[in-house]
């Protein structure tokens, strides 16, 4: 025969309460019930507990008569408000389990936006370094050909010098002179377009990148409210 103590596998029955109520007078609650068991769920055991109880309490009261039907048993409708009040808590912890699951995604889902929104600020800035990088460029290649405007001038003032003297010469030299003029003219023009068209791809780039934070920051608002206002 099998002790009510000793602790067996499988779900706990209305006859395991049953054993354990005969065997142990102090074993009241389903917490000491499952303590002397040594398993089972304390809902099913209160279950099986207030099962028990109710028919204690329909044993020990009187046959009714025929003349009207008996009382609601007190045992009874104390087991029934009771269990109804388990299902409750249960619902109420599944409920308050999925709104902490939902809560802990959202917040995830924040702080990997966090993440993104860090790294795209920074390419932001690297790409904003580039184009400063890119205007100062131009202001270098401006300034060549300032010095190269100044220097044709200078050169062109020499040769209206040397010309006066050696009029054969300053033919040559003229020569010379258009030729390099229209050299240097050419490459300061061909760098200038060059350095437009990096600063303008890097503007329109940086443009893009800038709309891409905003919207990033404008999702993350939204999911940083979101679990709030559930």
């Amino acid at each position: 025969m099998t002790d009510a103590t000793t602790p067996t596998a499988g779900p706990v029955t209305i006859d395991d309460v049953r054993r354990v109520l005969e065997t142990d007078p102090t074993a009241i609650s389903a917490p000491r019930i499952r303590a002397v068991l040594g398993r089972g769920s304390l809902s099913t055991i209160q279950r099986h507990l207030e099962s028990t109880r109710a028919e204690a309490a329909a044993a020990a009261m009187p046959a009714p008569s025929p003349e009207q039907p008996p009382p609601t048993p007190a045992a009874l409708a104390d087991a029934m408000w009771r269990q109804a009040w388990l299902e409750a808590q249960a619902a109420a912890l599944a409920h308050t389990q999925r709104v902490t699951a939902e809560r802990d995604a959202a917040t995830a889902q924040v702080q990997k936006l966090s993440v993104d929104v860090s790294a795209l600020s920074d390419q932001c800035d690297a790409m904003e370094a580039r184009v400063h990088e890119a205007l100062a460029c131009a202001q270098v290649i401006e300034q060549a050909l300032d010095e190269t405007q100044a220097r044709e001038q200078q050169a062109q003032q020499a040769l209206e010098q040397e010309r006066q003297r050696h009029q054969a010469q300053v033919q040559v030299l003229e020569q010379a002179r258009e030729q390099e003029r229209q050299a240097a003219a050419a490459a300061a023009a061909l760098a200038a377009a060059e350095a437009r068209a990096v600063q303008g791809a890097l503007s329109a780039e940086l443009e893009r990148q800038m709309h891409t934070l905003a919207d990033l920051r404008a999702g993350l608002l939204q999911q940083q409210q979101r679990p709030a206002a559930a």
